[in-house]
């Protein structure tokens, strides 16, 4: 080579791959929220279709229910006449059909459950009570409309399921003095006073609309009483009308299934779940107090 040729490089070339990951990254994000936009429009006019109604869908975005699972696209709706009422919608990522109707979204035994809740709240004078249904029933016959857990009590009489979960709280004092009471309920043996308190509730809590009604009572330490009340009010307070609180604080659960078959005092224990994944008792409450 010529000693006399000298070789340019180029000056601050790491500016153009600066530049260069700028554009990148801006692209990636101009595209994401052009996708997200879409898929919200995409979302709002399936519910408004299968509901009948204006829905408002809002942080869209990606996530993996789960390591392993297939990648979704997720938003969090509401409908126009009751933005206290939020729950989920959700479709595969792969799904690129502006017009899939695979959707995975739970807005009608959502709106159920909370309807629900009231008429109970109101029976038992609690706040502390949600419930779960469940309703066997065809698309079609609800399809393009909005209907009450009233309606839906009367087109799918003796087709749903009812499960009342309902909180109280006891002295831990006097539940450690009361342990084997407690115990003992825990296997379907109730002490008359048991059966004076439950008999009476239960008897409340019937309902011949549908084919099944479990009543599930959480007994917690009282002393936690702010802690659970405020847990479970943040959930309402969210628009949340299912879920599951902490177990911190509790001291006795039982299951009670099909009460609408219970017809005296003496049938509760027999409806009493024994199995261990259901009933419970906090037996280290004989060692903290």
């Amino acid at each position: 080579m010529d000693k006399g040729v000298a070789i340019l490089k180029p000056k601050h070339s790491w500016y153009l791959w600066i530049y260069g990951l700028i554009a990148l990254v801006l692209g990636f994000v101009l595209w994401y929220n052009v996708k997200m936009m879409l898929v919200k429009e995409q979302m709002e006019r399936y519910l408004r279709e299968t509901y009948g109604k204006e829905f408002v869908v809002t942080n869209v975005h990606y996530k993996c229910p789960y390591f392993g699972a297939p990648l979704e696209i997720e938003g969090l709706a509401y409908a126009e006449d009751d933005p206290s009422l939020k729950f989920e919608i959700a479709k595969s990522a792969s799904d690129n059909d502006p017009n899939t109707r695979f959707y995975s979204e739970s807005y009608n035994r959502d709106l159920w459950e909370k309807q629900k809740r009231e008429e109970i709240r109101g029976v038992l004078n609690s706040e502390l009570v949600w419930v779960g249904i469940v309703a066997y029933y065809e698309e079609e016959e609800v399809y393009g409309r909005t209907i009450s857990i009233y309606e839906a009590e009367q087109l799918f009489k003796d087709r749903m399921e009812l499960c009342i979960s309902y909180v109280l709280f006891k002295n831990p004092y006097m539940f450690k003095k009361e342990f084997t009471e407690y115990s003992n309920l825990v296997q379907g043996k109730l002490s008359k006073n048991q059966m004076d308190f439950l008999f009476p509730l239960i008897q409340k809590l019937k309902d011949n609309n549908y084919s099944k009604v479990t009543l599930v009572i959480d007994y917690y330490n009282k002393e936690r009483w702010d802690k659970v009340k405020n847990e479970i009010m943040g959930y309402f307070r969210q628009g949340k009308y299912q879920f599951n609180i902490s177990e911190e604080g509790l001291l006795c659960r039982i299951w009670i299934r099909d009460i609408n078959s219970i017809d005296k005092p003496e049938d509760i224990g027999s409806h009493i779940n024994t199995e261990i994944t259901d009933g419970y008792i906090n037996e280290e409450i004989l060692l903290e107090y």
